[in-house]
């Protein structure tokens, strides 16, 4: 046993052997569903590479998987891939998401030559598949990104980078009143408590500017306003019901902070157009930590719908993604020891709070 993961470790594990053994995935929709109205793309050959080599598999004509690095050549039954696959998933989604190993798996992943688990490449990428489109009626060579939906999936994760800091205002705090404050709730939602005090004393957040430095250039690089807009959207989802990205946004219509005409809120959708640019920075590879230059990838996005069937979307397809992920994304609360948000702070003699921006797929 040499292979030791979480869910989303062996999630990537699964897509590759549930690529294989159904040799299609479907293009989704909107609402994260087969859209049968397309034919389904169909794969020929996949190709990962790892820290010394490159493995490929591709089909035989005798219901088999080769698979084939420089060395070494097996041969497969998909009958076989298939059982292991449907026996993985039970075990991802039966999971108490700890780091788990599992015998079965492994003694496929060696006949396949697989001795580790997947990771991104620098662009993000996590296979390469050549696919067989029918709608088309040709061979698609595509660089793709896995994502692992049996666990928390995150689009942004948390970060110091994405906690968004505020002044507190219009109330005057002493030391041992801040210190009683920090005092309050957990590290998972004391945060929640800590507002709701400061409010209690008729405090405010009045937003300043984004802690990690790459990632509010990111921001602005798409629109010089985005930080204060996400700031907002951040402070709405803690002090909220509110966790969608689609409802906070509605949120953000109604409060309009940047004073834009009511046409513009209802006909173009100014608003919503500036949180679908943001999601979709982030799904083509924007980081909080790194410097972002605009420049997209067209990596192909696989996930997996509610019955397991692969799903997949285009990012050249940049109408129907964009709304695939403000449709199907939330706002959700970081741990906050981990993240350093969610304590009252003192910064050049003005006391300030930090909230974090973390979404993840619903």
């Amino acid at each position: 046993m040499y292979l030791n993961g979480n869910a989303g470790d062996w999630g990537r594990i699964y897509f590759i052997l549930k690529l294989i053994s159904d040799r299609k995935c479907f293009w989704g929709n909107v609402s994260r569903k087969v859209n049968d109205r397309l034919e389904p793309l169909k794969p020929l050959r996949i190709e990962r590479d790892n820290a010394e080599t490159m493995t490929s598999f591709f089909y035989n004509d005798k219901d088999q998987l080769v698979c084939k690095d420089p060395s070494n050549e097996n041969v497969i039954d998909i009958a076989e891939i298939a059982e292991v696959c449907n026996h993985l998933k039970e075990i991802i989604i039966n999971g108490e998401g700890v780091d788990f190993e599992d015998e079965k798996t492994e003694t496929l992943l060696d006949k396949m030559l697989v001795y580790d688990f997947i990771s991104s490449s620098e662009d993000g990428e996590d296979i390469r598949v050549v696919f067989y489109d029918e709608n088309l009626k040709c061979e698609r060579f595509w660089p793709v990104r896995l994502k692992p939906t049996f666990e928390n999936l995150y689009l942004i994760p948390s970060n110091r980078a994405s906690n968004f800091k505020y002044d507190i205002i219009d109330v005057k705090l002493s030391n041992p009143e801040s210190n009683k404050i920090n005092y309050l709730g957990d590290n998972e939602t004391g945060s929640l408590e800590r507002l709701d005090e400061i409010f209690r004393l008729g405090g405010k957040l009045k937003y300043t500017s984004v802690e990690g430095k790459f990632f509010q250039a990111s921001l602005q690089l798409i629109d010089m306003n985005l930080p204060r807009l996400i700031a907002e959207a951040v402070k709405l989802f803690y002090t909220g019901n509110n966790v969608s990205v689609a409802a906070i946004c509605e949120q953000i219509n109604r409060v309009n902070p940047f004073k834009v005409k009511d046409e513009m809120i209802e006909k173009s959708r100014v608003y919503e157009y500036k949180f679908r640019q943001l999601l979709y920075a982030a799904a083509c590879g924007m980081k909080p930590t790194k410097t972002w230059r605009g420049n997209g990838n067209a990596h192909l996005q696989i996930f997996a719908d509610a019955s397991g069937d692969l799903i997949a979307y285009d990012p050249m397809q940049k109408e129907l993604f964009e709304k695939f992920l403000f449709r199907n994304t939330r706002f959700c609360i970081a741990n906050e020891d981990k993240s350093k948000f969610g304590q009252i702070e003192k910064e050049n003699g003005q006391w300030l709070f930090k909230l974090n921006l973390e979404i993840r797929f619903i």
